[in-house]
């Protein structure tokens, strides 16, 4: 069985600033001039690949564009989505015994964050965005902003941040 450093040096990923690894393996060379809701022009869709190892977090973000979440390889992957003063959380995965599904759509501006929960193991997705990815439409964000929306979910809040 592979191990997480050799995909990391397979798929040559690098550290995402909020938790794990990606590379950047397409840009669609259109770019949109929609200034009202972002700070320039977007490319219309990016694509990753992205690596999460167990013991590592995806930390709570938002985005102004909505994302895909692709599952390709590993273990299962709990997304924790907050949106709309509504809190649900879905398993990223290739099991129909365990209701997990194959992709999940992240409308933009929600609030999400993943974990792996197997010991010892990995998952690897892929992210599409779109209008693509810009650093400029990516928002971390902290436990003190949560809390008051979503006092129920502190702990899964606690551990996102």
């Amino acid at each position: 069985m592979e191990t997480a450093s050799q995909w990391v040096q397979y798929l040559n990923l690098a550290a995402h600033p909020e938790g794990g690894y990606f590379k950047e393996i397409y840009r669609n060379n259109i770019e949109l001039n929609i200034s009202s809701k972002y700070s320039g022009q977007r490319n219309l869709a990016t694509s990753i690949y992205y690596m999460l190892k167990s013991g590592q977090v995806s930390k709570l973000h938002r985005l102004k564009s909505d994302e895909i979440w692709y599952f390709h390889y590993g273990a299962a992957l709990k997304v924790h989505v907050f949106h709309n003063d509504a809190y649900q959380c879905y398993t990223l995965g290739n099991s129909l015994n365990h209701n997990q599904v194959l992709q999940l759509i992240i409308q933009a501006g929600a609030v999400f964050g993943a974990e792996v929960t197997d010991p010892n193991s990995f998952s690897i997705l892929g992210c599409m965005v779109s209008p693509g990815f810009h650093f400029d439409d990516f928002e971390l964000i902290s436990a003190n902003e949560m809390y008051a929306h979503f006092p129920n979910q502190k702990s899964i809040i606690q551990l996102l941040t």
